[in-house]
């Protein structure tokens, strides 16, 4: 039984510092980034970064999963993960610098059903989850282009200066 795996990228012409604050401030940042089908929101505990834990709801074709993450920063700076214990999900935002430009991905894995089941179930995540986590990058394009210089450097990372 192969885990259901979803990975999205795209370079955006933004600073990674600033893509990081986005994607690393759930108090203040990251709910901007989620789309409608997302609802729900809400910080548990911290709000920055290593030990925050989320909450939302993801409806789609009338189903509706709840998530809860409790994030980690194995890289910081670089990578974000949140694991669901409940539901074994993980996912997990990378940023990469390529030049003027900084590659996003996400991506996200969960234990699959074996059989038919497992094959709809892979199927239905390969057309939603995809969709929204493009979305996520297309808000994500967006957003941080509206922040002013100063948002995007509240939570310097070592050896940077902000």
């Amino acid at each position: 039984m192969a885990d259901v795996r979803i990975d999205v990228f795209r370079l955006i012409d933004a600073d990674s510092n600033a893509l990081y604050q986005c994607l690393a401030d759930f108090e203040h940042h990251f709910h901007h980034l989620l789309p409608p089908s997302f609802s729900g929101y809400r910080v548990e505990t911290g709000g920055f970064g290593e030990g925050t834990v989320i909450g939302f709801s993801l409806s789609a074709y009338g189903r509706t999963q709840h998530v809860r993450l409790r994030m980690s920063e194995p890289i910081l700076g670089k990578v974000i993960t949140g694991f669901d214990q409940r539901v074994l999900l993980i996912a997990t935002f990378r940023l990469r610098r390529e030049g003027g430009q900084t590659q996003v991905e996400i991506d996200a894995s969960w234990p699959n059903k074996p059989g038919i089941p497992g094959l709809k179930r892979r199927l239905c995540a390969y057309l939603v989850v995809r969709r929204q986590f493009n979305l996520i990058l297309d808000r994500l394009e967006t957003y941080v282009l509206t922040l002013p210089p100063q948002e995007t450097m509240g939570h310097s990372l070592p050896g940077r200066r902000g």
